[in-house]
């Protein structure tokens, strides 16, 4: 018997988990982080290493805006705070250098 397809409405799309877009976002975010923070440390450049730092807090506040969706609400503050400190600390350093 030959292989049958699936017959779907018109349009009809397989079903994606609702917060796809905020994990890839994540992944990306941390992917980046992790090849632009490699370069970093072999070239030597210290403004790729606060672009890496940035882009980990992205990578938290991402992961804050699941927790949120998934109530869960002091996970997300957590992270929140965390994205936050980070951001401060990173943006005074890069002043104070």
């Amino acid at each position: 018997m030959p292989f049958q397809q699936r017959k779907t409405w018109r349009g009809a799309q397989p079903m994606r988990h609702p917060y796809t877009r905020l994990i890839r976002l994540e992944i990306i975010s941390i992917i980046c982080a992790l090849i632009i923070g490699t370069l970093a440390l072999i070239k030597g450049f210290i403004t790729l290493i606060f672009l890496c730092v940035y882009l980990i807090s992205l990578s938290l506040i991402v992961d804050a805006l699941i927790h949120i969706h998934t109530n869960q609400a002091p996970l997300a503050a957590k992270q929140v705070l965390r994205a936050i400190l980070l951001f401060i600390f990173t943006t005074y350093f890069i002043f104070k250098l």
